[in-house]
């Protein structure tokens, strides 16, 4: 049964190898054009991402979230691992820490310009090297190319990225970037497209129901401050008028004409106001005497029960407001404006980190395969010795905890040594000057002589009374070396 089954699937049946691939790509790609399928118009064509800029620079909470993710990213600092031990190792990590340190664009600025994949879905420098001084090959710079301008992308049958096409969005002249000399990264999680797929078009329709619901709120707030103007105008004696040839048809529109420019620009200014005809109707009885009702007549007219719908909106909005910041990572920003608890919020601050972390991991992979490879190979330089770029993790230090813990720890014992780097570290967070080294070694110098008084005074009391016990030295550091032996002890 199972071999008919397979008899009927109209493919030929190939014996498979291992090293060669078999599959392809599911992104359909026509002339280096990629066919998105996307319904949403704004999201079509290079439209896409100007409409990703307007929802990262006009929607608060995703501007509030980019800037702090792209700061985090930015904040990191990156370590340059030697691939051994061996002098040559360690020689080409100082190689590559003088390479960063000597471009035009700094390291760090680098590494945030390209962390804008995580919200466009992909992200392209270009790195331009430089002849050193010692003959060797460095970097220039990394120049940024943004994501509008990338037009084309050129792909083998099986998806990899060959290179892109730029438009120069000057002179509109295309330019074919390879991919040996970019720094490419993308999020291809949800999708094996070049351009990847990113957290703001995650964040799209959310975002416009998020602008519905802000022009409701601002038309009814202004409704409701202001009111609805209703104007009243005796209109049918008014016509009788120019029926009975006292009025022209023009001075009727005349007279009506600012009623309706005021009902038309209900925004009135403080120094802005109405001059009605005070006269009213009067009653068809014989003495005719005047009603309550008059002639020419303003009133700005409200809605009941206003309070509650603006709170409603005001509910949809805080709801949508958290769910954008849920797709981003950044939900505990809004922790507090519901009474939220701070671990509730410490909790999800260290999920946001995490998620910098695994960003920052990807970034040190790019820039190794990207950069330090093809710098490599234009030295010549042994493989063995290319080193690793390590960020270092992103986490919050609270002070008060990490004081907290090195108490702790002092109580059970493990006493503190004023040339800890712990000590260095806690200062650092509560944004006090370096410890003089001086002072460090002078403090050493008296514990050190305060050690050997007690040992020799020790020693004393037993040369004078073999059966007495020397005195305690449970507060001395015991690991503070002896000064009478070796140095290196």
């Amino acid at each position: 049964m199972l071999e008919n089954i397979l008899q009927t699937i109209g493919v030929e049946r190939t014996k498979p190898t291992p090293t060669k691939e078999v599959g392809s790509s599911g992104t359909v790609i026509y002339g280096g054009l990629i066919d998105h399928r996307e319904k949403n118009a704004a999201l079509t064509g290079d439209r896409r991402y100007a409409t990703f800029q307007n929802l990262m620079v006009n929607t608060s909470v995703v501007a509030a979230s980019a800037r702090h993710f792209l700061n985090l990213i930015a904040k990191a600092d990156w370590k340059v691992e030697p691939a051994d031990d061996t002098d040559a190792a360690k020689q080409a990590a100082e190689f590559v820490e003088e390479v960063l340190d000597q471009m035009v664009t700094p390291w760090n600025r680098i590494v945030s310009r390209q962390a804008t994949y995580k919200f466009h879905g992909f992200a392209t420098q270009e790195w331009v090297a430089v002849k050193r001084k010692d003959g060797r090959y460095g970097l220039h710079d990394i120049a940024m190319r943004p994501q509008p301008t990338i037009k084309k992308w050129d792909v083998d049958e099986f998806g990899n990225v060959l290179g892109c096409v730029q438009e120069n969005p000057t002179t509109f002249k295309e330019k074919y970037l390879p991919r040996g000399k970019l720094l490419y990264t993308v999020d291809d999680t949800l999708s094996d497209s070049p351009d990847g797929l990113g957290l703001a078009r995650q964040l799209i329709e959310p975002a416009e129901r998020l602008e519905m619901l802000l022009k409701l709120e601002r038309v009814g707030y202004e409704n409701d401050l202001h009111g609805m103007p209703v104007a009243r105008a005796p209109l049918n004696e008014l016509r009788n008028l120019v029926k009975a040839g006292k009025m022209t048809p023009a001075k009727l529109a005349e007279s009506i004409q600012f009623m309706k420019d005021f009902v038309q620009y209900h925004k009135q200014s403080p120094d802005r106001g109405i001059l009605l005809d005070s006269a009213t109707y009067r009653n068809v009885d014989e003495a005719q005497s005047p009603s309550s009702i008059r002639k020419w007549d303003v009133e700005m007219m409200r809605g009941d029960g206003a309070g509650t719908i603006h709170a409603n909106i005001h509910n949809a909005i805080e709801r949508i407001n958290r769910e954008m910041a849920r797709i981003t990572g950044t939900e505990f920003m809004l922790l507090g404006s519901d009474g939220g608890a701070y671990a509730l919020s410490a909790d999800k601050t260290s999920n946001f980190y995490r998620l910098v972390d695994s960003a920052l991991t990807e970034l040190g992979q790019s820039a190794e395969w990207d950069i330090l490879w093809p710098l490599w190979k234009l030295n010549g330089l042994d493989e063995d010795l290319m080193p690793k770029l390590k960020p270092e993790a992103i986490q919050f230090r609270d002070v008060e905890n990490i004081t907290r813990a090195l108490k702790d720890m002092a109580q059970a014992g493990v006493t503190l040594d004023p040339r800890d780097p712990a000590c260095e570290e806690v200062r650092d967070l509560l944004g006090l000057s370096k410890t003089p080294m001086e002072l460090i070694e002078e403090v050493m110098d008296q514990k050190n002589s305060m050690i050997a008084g007690l040992r020799t005074a020790g020693a004393d009391a037993l040369n004078d009374d073999p059966g007495s016990t020397p005195p305690s030295t449970e507060d001395a550091d015991d690991d503070v070396p002896d000064p009478e032996e070796d140095d290196s002890n």
